[in-house]
């Protein structure tokens, strides 16, 4: 899989997860999840999960999304 199918996949769940307001993409390969005024961006390159400034203190944010992302990977990923 490249970044297009998995940013389909990640997008889509997310979406349903969040809520289609709470999700955008930057540049094809950062997505982002908003939820309360809290930005959470996911690389979908490193698969890393930052926050965005003022949003640093919400933790549990970017430990859901980054959870949330790490098993929706693990599930596309092929099994060798």
């Amino acid at each position: 899989f490249g970044v297009w199918p998995r940013l389909t996949c990640i997008d889509l769940c997310f979406r349903d997860m969040f809520g289609e307001d709470c999700v955008s993409s930057k540049d094809g390969s950062v997505l982002c999840v908003t939820v309360d005024g809290k930005t959470a961006n996911i690389s979908l390159e490193t698969r890393t999960v930052d926050c965005e400034p003022g949003s640093e203190d919400d933790e549990s944010l970017r430990e859901m999304v980054e959870l949330a992302a790490q098993r929706l990977y693990d599930a596309l990923s092929p099994v060798y």
